[in-house]
Order: structure tokens, then C-alpha cells, then sequence
């Protein structure tokens, strides 16, 4: 049997893959679940037999998890997330008054072209070869 004696929803997972051999020879049903404030299940483990004799030292872990506390920790991480991409897309300016430039170069404006650009050349006509065999 397994459980749950507190005032919270728990979560529990049983690691049997402490050492290479131990997830061969040992099985855990239910490997997982949920149990509310005072509830209790049973948990039934099993020797899987292999072909020749042999002794065993493994260890199985049970893995509790308070799922108040999970569901904290999920809410102030969406909370966190939250901000931060707030942050990347949110941006403050905090000059003061635009200031004028002292010296505007204005050498450029009244530009214009003297001399009329020609965009082509002209080709002579192309004319066709004759083929001697």
C-alpha cells in the first residue's frame, strides 16, 4: 500500500531504473498516479524471473510530488515568462526633449543632373552564319 497522510493532492512515480539491471527484473503496477488527501492504493511490485538462479540488491524509488506546491511553482513560472516577454516586446523612450542639430548639411538639396544618362548602347543586328559541312 502506499499512502497519502497529508492535507494535499500528491503525485507519485516509482523509478525503477536505478541501476541498468533493475528495469529488467522488477515491474511496479501502477507506476504512477495521483492520491488525494487520505487516500491509499496498492501498489503491486514484481520479480520478473529470468532463466538461471541469481540474488538481487536493487532499489526502487518512489518519487513524491506535492502538487500544491507543483501548481505554485507552474503559476509563478508562467508569471515569470509572462514578464520577461513583456520585457523583449515593450521598450521606454527616455530622452528627454529632441534636441535640433547645431549644423545641418544642406550641400545636397538643390542637386540635380546635368547631363542626360543613357541607360543603353546600341548593338549592330545579328546575322546568321552559314554552315559549311
Amino acid at each position: 500500500f502506499i499512502s497519502n497522510t497529508s492535507k494535499e493532492h500528491i503525485t507519485f512515480r516509482w523509478n525503477t531504473n536505478t541501476t541498468p539491471l533493475c528495469g529488467e527484473v522488477i515491474s511496479v503496477s501502477p507506476d504512477s498516479g495521483t492520491l488525494g488527501p487520505g487516500a491509499s492504493t496498492t501498489i503491486e511490485v514484481s520479480l520478473l524471473p529470468s532463466s538461471y538462479p541469481a540474488i538481487f540488491d536493487l532499489d526502487i524509488i518512489c518519487e513524491l510530488t506535492d502538487n500544491s506546491k507543483e501548481a505554485s511553482y507552474v503559476e509563478a513560472l508562467a508569471h515569470y515568462e509572462h514578464a520577461l516577454e513583456e520585457d523583449r516586446i515593450t521598450f521606454t523612450i527616455k530622452e528627454a526633449v529632441p534636441q535640433a542639430p547645431n549644423k545641418i548639411d544642406k550641400s545636397m538639396d538643390n542637386w540635380v543632373a546635368t547631363e542626360t544618362l543613357n541607360k543603353y548602347t546600341l548593338c549592330p543586328p545579328l546575322e546568321p552564319r552559314s554552315v559549311t559541312p
